[in-house]
């Protein structure tokens, strides 16, 4: 006879504070991005960034790091690429 022991635990959904600090601590770690140019606002388990990056590259780490962080179901993308 096999047995099966359930060790699985529900942890408590992030607040959306919570997420947004998160965002920017990843955002902040990451050497490619600058992101006082990013602004990003949590909504439910949902995320939408906005503002500008230099690169694509950038652009795309962004949104990775935004989609990583637990609590996000979805990433809503509106940064653009500018050269300043």
């Amino acid at each position: 006879m096999r047995g099966l022991t359930n060790r699985l635990t529900v942890e408590p959904r992030l607040s959306g504070d919570e997420v947004q600090r998160q965002i920017g601590a990843a955002l902040e770690r990451a050497a490619v991005i600058d992101a006082s140019h990013v602004q990003v606002i949590v909504s439910g388990s949902r995320v939408v960034l906005s503002g500008h990056l230099r690169s694509w590259p950038a652009l795309e780490d962004a949104e990775r790091a935004a989609a990583a962080v637990p609590g996000v179901s979805a990433v809503d993308n509106h940064l653009r690429i500018a050269n300043w």
